[in-house]
């Protein structure tokens, strides 16, 4: 073990959790998560915002930023570093078409809803304030969206139209939860807006991946409940049962009682057996003294057909 083990403790066991201690609810949870995880949510804002700074890597970039959210949304272990550019790397294709797509559509939706609202202002004209909260719908909408598309990409090896597909069906889904986070998230982009440049202090060191892991950890119960587990249901051999999942802790409860029924089915027979040879054995003994208490002076033992090969003649 090194020194640096040795003086800080890194191998040393954690406390663990206890078998029938009850699930945490997920408002706490999320605290709990976020504070342990503080740190290292500063180091991945600070990555995130650097590796966007090109402009064209937004899209890599936040796929290597949903995958190690999603890590600590899940309470995995994780290399932010690595991690973070294997999944960008990994995603790059897909993260850079959609990042055009994405950005393509919140801008027309925005020049369209600044058109409409000037020529309402002029006009006056109703059809223009339907199409004005149309286009405002769409552009909710696809937010929401964006809430589940990179998680889902990340996660699965699906083509870009069904994530997209995938994403929009998530929308309705997932109503009650999108409405929350939306909410949340739009106070605090609001609030971020509203004080910048004050803001600032708060923006560069943790407000994105703040956001981000407020997102994550909303959006991926719903992204496994109707996605993972259903996969899995389908094709139950491929699944792969973390240490945090309450099927990995039954799955190893049910071996361990295995082994113990294994073994406990291992030795009764045997004891069983030996009982009862050792029974065969001193009735055979004691009605052999039976009969040679009862037969002549000379001491032989009369040999029949069932103790021929058990006992030997003698002499």
């Amino acid at each position: 073990m090194s020194l640096f083990n040795t003086l800080t403790g890194y191998n040393k066991p954690g406390p663990g959790v206890e078998k029938n201690q009850p699930k945490k609810k997920r408002f706490f949870l999320f605290f709990e998560l976020y504070f342990r995880k503080f740190t290292k949510l500063v180091q991945l804002n600070l990555l995130y915002l650097i590796c966007c700074l090109p402009i064209v890597t937004i899209g890599p970039a936040t796929a290597g930023f949903v995958y190690v959210l999603r890590s600590y949304a899940r309470e995995e272990h994780t290399f932010m570093m690595s991690d973070f550019f294997d999944a960008a790397v990994k995603n790059w294709k897909q993260a850079f078409v959609s990042s055009l797509i994405n950005g393509a559509i919140i801008a027309l939706c925005c020049v369209s809803i600044g058109l409409y609202s000037k020529m309402i202002q002029r006009t006056g004209n109703g059809a223009l304030m339907i199409l004005m909260i149309i286009c405002i719908a769409v552009l909710v909408a696809f937010v929401v969206m964006n809430f589940y598309f990179h998680l889902i990409m990340i996660t699965f090896d699906l083509k870009l139209g069904q994530i997209y597909k995938n994403s929009l069906l998530f929308v309705i889904l997932g109503l009650k939860t999108n409405i929350i986070t939306l909410a949340i998230v739009g106070v605090l982009s609001f609030l971020l807006y509203r004080y910048f440049p004050f803001t600032i202090v708060f923006l560069i060191p943790i407000a994105v991946s703040t956001i981000g892991f407020i997102i994550t950890f909303n959006v991926y119960p719903l992204v496994k409940k109707y996605m993972i587990d259903r996969y899995y249901e389908q094709h139950p051999e491929e699944k792969v049962l973390h240490y945090y999942d309450e099927e990995y802790q039954e799955e190893m409860e049910k071996q361990k009682l295995a082994e113990m029924n294994e073994h406990s089915f291992d030795y009764l027979p045997v004891k069983k057996v030996m009982s009862s040879q050792q029974s065969e054995s001193e009735n055979a003994f004691s009605s052999q003294e039976q009969e040679m208490n009862g037969n002549d002076s000379d001491g032989e033992v009369p040999v029949t057909q069932e103790n021929e090969k058990e006992i030997p003649p003698q002499h």
